[in-house]
């Protein structure tokens, strides 16, 4: 009975002989029952057979099920025919369809409530991405404040409160305003590195500008080039 639900054996060879010998089973156990039979009842197999159908049409084997199912219930009924049964209790037997019915439906109910499942899991998972997403930008905001504050807010204190400023701290003020820039327009060229480099050049007379427009990180090869 277990060998036709294993993982193992399900859909193998093995697993289909063993559902195929519940016709063996039914077989040996109605030779062993004499009549007069009062009713289909004595022929125990069948009812736990069509439970077992029942059971692998639940695990997705509903083909095999109710070919097997038809199948026991030709048998069942020619075995009540050899035992004088009558017509109306042989009937009786279509009362096994019960269990692969419930184990079809069951099946198909719940193979759409797992898509649903993982409908739902999927929208789940998009929605905390883009709530990931969300957090990182305000966390880089934040940052970017932060920054901005310590590096210009006590040049800011110092114009607000009507301060002349020196040579040194004008100079600061362009180098601090064009590394903001930097930040801005050179995206994925403003590294650490980079951006030290831009700052001694300005701080030497040069002219700098980093400007990059594309819409991705500077990850291929032609970027690493340039950053070297």
């Amino acid at each position: 009975a277990g060998v036709p639900l294993s993982a193992r054996w399900s859909r193998t060879l093995i697993g289909d002989v063993a559902t195929l010998g519940w016709i063996g089973v039914m077989a040996l156990v109605g030779t062993q029952i004499s009549p007069p039979v009062g009713e289909l009842s004595a022929l125990w197999p069948a009812t736990a057979a069509a439970f077992m159908m029942g059971l692998l049409a639940m695990i997705g084997r509903w083909h095999t099920a109710w070919a097997m199912t038809l199948i026991l219930i030709v048998q069942g009924v020619l075995w009540g025919m050899t035992r004088d049964l009558s017509a109306a209790v042989a009937v009786e037997q279509m009362g096994l369809l019960t269990a692969p019915v419930a184990g079809t439906v069951y099946r198909f109910v719940m193979r759409r409530a797992r898509r649903r499942e993982a409908t739902a899991r999927q929208e789940e998972a998009a929605a905390l991405e883009e709530i990931g997403r969300m957090a990182s930008q305000a966390e880089a905001r934040r940052e970017y404040r932060a920054r901005l504050a310590r590096q210009v807010g006590p040049i800011l204190a110092r114009i607000s409160s009507g301060e002349e400023l020196t040579a040194a701290e004008r100079t600061e003020c362009r180098l601090t305003e064009a590394a903001l820039r930097d930040a801005i327009r050179g995206r994925g060229l403003a590294t650490r590195e980079v951006s030290e480099a831009a700052r001694a050049a300005r701080e030497r007379g040069a002219t700098v500008a980093l400007i990059d427009d594309r819409r991705v990180e500077c990850t291929d090869e032609v970027c690493r080039n340039v950053l070297t």
